[in-house]
């Protein structure tokens, strides 16, 4: 199972390792203005050039990496502050296995929170299921339990 701390992209310098096309390679997804890129590894201590995930506003978002859907692929969910006086969404994106990602997925979340901290993944009741905790400025934590 993959557990992994999420990265912080409002400051542009949040980096997550995953096999993302299942090559045996370590790939990286970092952040961009508005985008998640990915880059796959050559196995060599180098990378493809990357492929951006349109994702979030001007920087206003925080990723982590985890296998959400079950099939043994890693796939990256985001929290994303939007624009206006809504409250946080998060969003899946499914990966296909060869280093692709599917559609931005949103979903608002249940509780509304105001900050952009780390995303960190885990089953956190274990049920076999990927679950998260949002990490919000202050607490009260909020730990989203899969279903």
């Amino acid at each position: 199972m993959l557990v992994t701390s999420g990265g912080v992209c409002f400051s542009n310098n949040a980096v997550q390792v995953a096999d993302f096309n299942n090559d045996g390679n370590l790939d990286l997804a970092i952040c961009g203005q508005t985008s998640i890129g990915i880059l796959l590894g050559n196995g060599d201590g180098t990378f493809q050039p990357a492929v951006f995930y349109k994702v979030g506003h001007a920087g206003n978002f925080t990723f982590a990496v985890g296998d959400f859907n079950s099939d043994g692929t890693p796939d990256l969910i985001v929290s994303r502050f939007p624009a206006g006086n809504d409250y946080h969404q998060f969003s899946i994106l499914l990966g296909n296995g060869d280093g692709t990602f599917g559609p931005n997925s949103v979903v608002p979340l249940e509780q509304g929170f105001w900050s952009e901290w780390p995303i960190v993944t885990g089953d956190f009741n274990s049920d076999g299921l990927l679950d998260f905790v949002l990490e919000p400025a202050f607490p009260p934590f909020a730990v989203y339990l899969q279903k």
